[in-house]
């Protein structure tokens, strides 16, 4: 089995606000807007009000990355791109085609990219929808009430 790792090279894109800010994965949006000043310590004081956009927000990973010689061309094993890991709802694209969707932070995904890959500037992006939206959109469709009061 041969590998490829992408760990690097990757931007993470707001569209609203027009950020589109250096990083490397495995990572997480409130970390690389803190390294890049975006927003102020999150756990500090009342820090954690002032960035409730970063929750409210969708947000994008994307990488362009190249395939090693012979990767491409070996027909003895299958080609997939795998994930140890998207927290959480996410939507996965390869060269602008979706290959798959996730919702689970605890779950390996694997997904069969041979028929999209290219030998050399491949586009993979992945669109994290806001939890804390789609958990309201739920409890809304589902008519949940939930209470956080102990016993």
């Amino acid at each position: 089995m041969k590998t490829k790792i992408l760990t690097s090279g990757w931007l993470l894109k707001h569209e609203e606000k027009g950020l589109s800010l250096a990083c490397s994965v495995p990572s997480t949006v409130f970390e690389t807007l803190l390294s890049h000043s975006i927003i102020e310590d999150p756990f500090y004081g009342v820090n954690e009000h002032k960035v409730q956009w970063v929750y409210e927000s969708d947000w994008v990973y994307e990488t362009v990355f190249d395939m090693d010689n012979g990767m491409v061309a070996d027909q003895k094993a299958p080609t997939i791109l795998r994930f140890h890991g998207l927290d959480t709802f996410s939507e996965i694209s390869l060269n602008g085609t979706v290959i798959g969707h996730s919702d689970d932070m605890f779950q390996l995904y694997d997904f069969p990219i041979e028929s999209l890959v290219k030998p050399k500037g491949n586009l993979l992006s992945i669109k994290f929808s806001s939890p804390t939206r789609l958990g309201r959109e739920e409890i809304k469709k589902n008519k949940i009430r939930l209470s956080n009061a102990m016993g």
